[in-house]
């Protein structure tokens, strides 16, 4: 998490892009660690959060935090009208996309809600802007409904285009990180070699982007 944070605030402070009082919305937040770090840059915070016991961990840690509010939200269902009728500036997408079913129309929703979008996400690895890998899974940081498909670079690339969305994907290294389960990893090569080491079998490929509105 803090690999992603210092990425994105260093995109920030390239754009020149401030997020003191701007509303930001993180999406999958578990506990709030990530949002922790907004709202202590005097950001104003919503953390969502899709499964309930995750939610009540969230809920508690900022019951007595001003400037953040806490949403029991799942990214599968259509939550539009969550978001009517307000602005918001950014919006935190990370390791969430791969989990949901629905990833398309959550996508969509986020390009037509926020205006600028950070979102990281593991994908797979195939040309078809509209392959899927579907599969099942259960667990606390897994999808709600036990389904997700997971998308490819080029669909979501395409929905940004679609969207109007201007975005700019970065593959860079230093967002490589070595954790309990495998290595996230950033900077590998597309199909079809592959790029996996015999050494390290536990290997994720994932890509981050950074998107704004071009209206």
């Amino acid at each position: 998490r803090k690999i992603r944070l210092r990425k994105l605030f260093s995109i920030l402070r390239e754009k020149n892009i401030t997020i003191q009082n701007k509303s930001i919305v993180e999406f999958g937040s578990a506990h709030g660690q990530i949002s922790q770090h907004f709202l202590a840059r005097s950001a104003r915070v919503t953390a969502c959060e899709g499964n309930p016991i995750n939610f009540e961990i969230l809920r508690e840690r900022f019951s007595r935090s001003t400037n953040i509010k806490t949403e029991l939200l799942d990214n599968d269902t259509d939550w539009s009208r969550k978001f009517e009728g307000d602005s918001h500036f950014l919006c935190v997408h990370w390791g969430l996309l791969y989990h949901l079913y629905n990833w398309e129309r959550d996508l969509r929703l986020a390009c037509r809600f926020f205006q600028m979008i950070s979102l990281e996400s593991e994908v797979l690895d195939n040309g078809d802007p509209h392959a899927k890998a579907e599969r099942l899974e259960t667990g606390l940081d897994q999808s709600l409904n036990g389904r997700a498909r997971v998308p490819t670079v080029q669909g979501i690339e395409r929905i940004f285009k679609e969207e109007n969305m201007t975005f700019q994907r970065f593959d860079d290294p230093d967002l490589n990180a070595e954790m309990d389960w495998g290595l996230f990893k950033y900077d590998w090569s597309s199909f079809p070699d592959h790029d996996v080491s015999p050494n390290n079998p536990r290997f994720h490929k994932r890509r981050f982007w950074f998107a704004y509105s071009c209206n």
